[in-house]
């Protein structure tokens, strides 16, 4: 009897030996009438199979010498090709094709699981299964039997998941996991597969790898196509996500844990942040975070944990005064650490004296690199403010937005500033919290100066000063004075600058602010530039650098140097006025303060100009605009531009 093959390469045998078709063209021939057995195929749809849309002329002669040859080689008296009308017809019968076979074996197979007999319906289906060599016509090039490989395909690989899925059911799943690896390597979007190989990890009490296997293919689900794993993978997931839960109550600490981190509202947490929700200690609650972390229950990333998306929905959620003293506890851990870190950048006057939020002192060293650690904990901050504000923590959100501060005023990190601090200012404001309002504004006012943007800033800084005068807060008054004395001077108001900064001053030394009054000495030598006053204005910077050496401010001092070069180059001494400069920058840069030394490349290029020297003054402008530009300070940009055109006039 001849048997036709095509699950795998096309083979034809007879009695047991195989028949040679021939040529490549005979062999495509073949496949052709095989995938429309029992069918007429028109010599015009041959015609197209073997050659495309333009057949050579002599296509008719040439069909009839493959079908010879076709007949020669099967060697069967009953000539099993048939010609009929302008096509021709390959008779197969029953059970004379491994397809036959195979779905004979696939209905047997069916029939004896949907009557309970697991056992013997795998059997049956792995015996079809086995029929499988290879693709379906794998060694044949034929784009007309697409359609018919894709079908016989498909009904492979559900066979396949059916069989599995059964194998599943009687426990014999100690075998699977290897073959459904490969199974999801060489289809990887077919969700079935992944579903049981989970299954089948879990049952073996694999469960950590089980939900690992989950997350590597949604990730490559949403990644490549965007879209997230069904219903019913999710199912799989969360009942095993269950079980482990279940086990977790033999561990009340890691429940409680993982109870809590779930009502934090942020996507992820550090260590600390654990033993914060629990009030406990950060080594011990990491080791906690460790543990679930093996158990699939949290993602590690970097230093830093993701809950697991599905956790949240799978312990009881906590409400009221636990949730709140919970919440209260991460965000006043973050307001602490961000208090460390900012006492290690250089001294800010825009920074407000502590308020009464809640602190809770994290028992982790201080971070050694402060702009490395605002670098990396950026956006938990930002994220902090808001949550905060939406928890009702007004205290909370402005402390942390005006101490984040430091940071984004030293990094230029404007719009991140203004962010947080017009979320904290809704909500303070919300709360009637007078004194925050103030000092949000005044980093409010601070963006509009930055940001060129005079009259929104002295509206923000003049409600500031209300604010800290009816509440008797000097250092608030201070503080929005300061920032007025800046708008005056830069509208050519010197006077009014002047009078409103030695007022600032005042207040700031009544209040033992050295840092402050630093300040307002290196504002008031400023003003005095301004005026032509240079004897007042060496006067203050003198009575500044002072007050700089006290307190070992390195960036205060660079100021000062700044503005002494100033004064030199007033004096029309460019050489010295370059040695203070270039101290300053030398400062600066190695305090990686990129906006305040673009300020002293714009001074350095003003004395290199006036020493004639205007390529290096030229490129140094061209270096101070780039970044004046970038963080929108469009006043220091444009004056680097009119020194580039005094330059090419």
């Amino acid at each position: 009897m001849t048997v036709y093959r095509v699950l795998g390469p096309l083979l034809v045998e007879r009695n047991g030996g195989e028949l040679r078709l021939g040529r490549p063209q005979a062999r495509r021939l073949c496949a052709l009438l095989l995938a429309e057995a029992n069918q007429v195929v028109s010599v015009d749809r041959i015609a197209e199979a073997l050659w495309g849309a333009v057949p050579p002329t002599s296509y008719r002669v040439q069909i009839q010498g493959l079908v010879s040859q076709l007949r020669r080689a099967l060697r069967d008296p009953d000539d099993p090709i048939a010609t009929v009308g302008h096509g021709y017809r390959l008779t197969v019968a029953s059970g004379q094709s491994d397809v036959d076979m195979f779905a004979e074996a696939v209905r047997a197979g069916r029939e004896l699981l949907a009557e309970g007999k697991l056992e013997a319906g795998v059997r049956r289906l792995r015996e079809g299964l086995a029929l499988w060599r290879g693709p379906v016509l794998g060694d044949v090039r034929l784009d007309a039997v697409t359609e018919f490989v894709a079908c016989w395909e498909e009904r492979r690989l559900t066979a396949l998941e059916e069989c599995i899925d059964a194998q599943l059911r009687i426990g014999a799943d100690e075998d699977l996991s290897t073959e459904l690896r490969e199974l999801i390597t060489a289809h990887p979007f077919r969700e079935r597969f992944c579903g049981q190989l989970m299954t089948a990890l879990a049952n073996r009490g694999r469960a950590a790898e089980a939900l690992a296997v989950y997350q590597r293919w949604r990730g490559k689900l949403v990644e490549e196509l965007g879209v997230e794993p069904s219903a019913s993978l999710r199912e799989i997931q969360v009942g095993i996500l269950r079980a482990e839960d279940r086990d977790l109550r033999l561990a009340p600490a890691s429940r409680l844990l993982l109870t809590r981190l779930a009502a934090l509202p942020m996507p992820d947490f550090s260590a600390w942040m654990a033993a914060a929700v629990v009030d406990g200690d950060p080594a011990e609650a990491e080791v906690l975070v460790r543990a679930l972390d093996e158990r699939q229950l949290v993602r590690a990333s970097g230093r830093r944990y993701r809950l697991h998306d599905l956790v949240r929905s799978s312990v009881p959620e906590i409400v009221g005064a636990e949730r709140d003293s919970a919440l209260e506890r991460v965000f006043g851990g973050l307001l602490w650490l961000t208090e460390r870190a900012a006492e290690r950048l250089p001294g800010s006057v825009l920074r407000p004296e502590p308020g009464g939020a809640k602190r809770w002192p994290v028992a982790i060293p201080a971070p050694a690199d402060p702009l490395a650690w605002f670098e990396a904990e950026q956006q938990a901050i930002e994220d902090a403010v808001g949550h905060a504000a939406d928890a009702g923590f007004a205290e909370l959100a402005w402390e942390l937005a005006t101490t984040a501060a430091a940071y984004f005023d030293y990094r230029g990190l404007y719009q991140e500033w203004a962010r947080c601090h017009r979320r904290a200012l809704a909500t303070v404001r919300a709360a009637g919290d007078r004194r925050g309002e103030a000092a949000l504004l005044r980093g409010i006012g601070q963006l509009h100066i930055y940001w060129d943007e005079y009259d929104d800033a002295v509206v923000a800084l003049t409600e500031s000063y209300r604010i800290s005068t009816a509440r008797g807060d000097r250092p608030g008054m201070a503080r929005a004075l300061t920032g007025l004395g800046v708008v005056s001077r830069v509208l050519w108001r010197p006077e009014q600058a002047h009078a409103r900064t030695v007022r600032a001053l005042e207040l700031f030394v009544e209040c033992g602010d050295r840092l402050g009054a630093a300040h307002t000495h290196t504002s008031i030598a400023a003003i005095c530039l301004d005026l032509g006053r240079l004897a007042d204005a060496e006067s203050a910077l003198e009575q500044a650098r002072r007050l700089c050496a006290d307190l070992g401010d390195d960036h205060r001092m660079a100021l000062v140097l700044r503005r002494s070069g100033q004064l030199h180059l007033r004096r029309g001494d460019p050489e010295r006025a370059l040695a203070s400069l270039y101290q300053a920058l030398e400062r600066l840069e190695s305090l990686r303060d990129d906006q305040c030394a673009a300020q002293v490349r714009l001074d350095i290029g003003r004395a290199y100009r006036v020493l004639g020297e205007c390529q290096d003054a030229a490129r140094l402008f061209r270096a101070a605009s780039s970044r004046f530009t970038r963080v929108g300070n469009r006043s220091s940009a444009a004056a680097c531009v009119l020194e580039i055109d005094r330059i090419r006039a």
